[in-house]
């Protein structure tokens, strides 16, 4: 299934609620039903352990995050178009898709 039909999906307005420890052991996402009117948030730590995960999600890795942007995490090439267009680097926050680790 790819990232982009999870985009397209119903984001949730109304009737949100938590779960309990025992509900999400029982929870078993091979079997839900995509079209339902129930979805779910979830809350997860990320680490990229093995190269060979990361060598497969380098071109898009899984999960986006908010992070603040720094001048030493840019390349040079991406350093020489900003120069190239006149802008200048603005240390900011932005939501980034990386392979550090996420909490």
């Amino acid at each position: 299934m790819s990232y982009s039909i999870f985009l397209k999906g119903k984001l949730p307005d109304k009737n949100i609620q938590g779960m309990s420890s025992t509900e999400l052991e029982r929870l078993n996402f091979d079997h839900i039903n995509l079209d339902s009117d129930v979805g779910f948030i979830l809350c997860v730590d990320i680490e990229y352990e093995s190269d060979a995960v990361k060598d497969y999600v380098s071109e898009f890795p899984f999960i986006p995050e908010r992070r603040k942007m720094k001048m030493e995490a840019m390349s040079d090439m991406q350093m020489n178009r900003l120069q190239s267009i006149g802008r200048r680097f603005m240390e900011c926050e932005r939501v980034l898709n990386t392979l550090y680790p996420q909490k």
